[in-house]
C-alpha cells in the first residue's frame, strides 16, 4: 500500500478578463444593435503566466519583471475548486468573477474612465444610460474597497 496521498491533477486555468467600461459601448458605435460578439472588444487573455504553488520548495526572486502588468491570484481548495480571485493592476480594478468549467476563470474588470470623442454625437438618452451604468460601476468598485 502506498502511503502518498492522491492529489487531484492540475489541470491549466484559461483567465479571460472583461473589461466592463462604457467606452467599449460606445466605440462599438453606442446608438445600433450590433453583433453580440462585439461586446468582446473588451476582452483580453492572460499570457505570460506563472503557476506558483503555496508549497514550492525554491523562493522566488524579489526582483520586479516589467513584462508583468497584471497579477491574477488564484486561490484554490484541496480539491481544486476556485475559492477566490483577486486581480492585481494599476490599469483595471475588479469588479467580480466567475468560474466555468472548474478551471475557467472569467474576471469583470473596469478601467479608468474616459470621455471617448463619440459622446458628443449620442443622442441624450444614450447618455443617460451609460452614465447610469457607470454610476452602477462605480458603486461596485465602492462596495469591494
Amino acid at each position: 500500500m502506498s502511503s502518498e496521498t492522491n492529489l487531484p491533477a492540475v489541470e491549466p486555468f484559461t483567465v479571460t478578463v472583461v473589461d466592463r467600461n462604457v467606452k467599449h459601448q460606445i466605440e462599438n458605435g453606442a446608438g445600433e444593435e450590433g453583433h453580440p460578439d462585439h461586446e468582446l472588444q473588451g476582452v483580453m487573455f492572460a499570457t505570460n503566466v506563472k503557476y506558483i504553488f503555496e508549497d514550492d520548495e525554491e523562493p522566488l526572486p524579489e526582483q520586479e519583471d516589467p513584462a508583468i502588468e497584471n497579477v491574477v491570484i488564484i486561490e484554490a481548495d484541496e480539491s481544486l475548486r476556485v475559492t477566490q480571485v483577486e486581480l492585481i493592476s494599476d490599469q483595471f480594478k475588479q469588479l467580480g468573477f466567475e468560474v466555468h468549467d472548474g478551471n475557467e476563470v472569467s474576471i469583470d474588470a473596469l478601467s479608468r474612465f474616459e470621455t471617448p470623442r463619440q459622446l458628443g454625437s449620442l443622442p441624450l438618452e444614450k447618455l443617460v444610460q451609460l452614465y447610469k451604468l457607470q454610476n452602477d460601476q462605480l458603486h461596485s468598485l465602492f462596495n469591494t474597497l
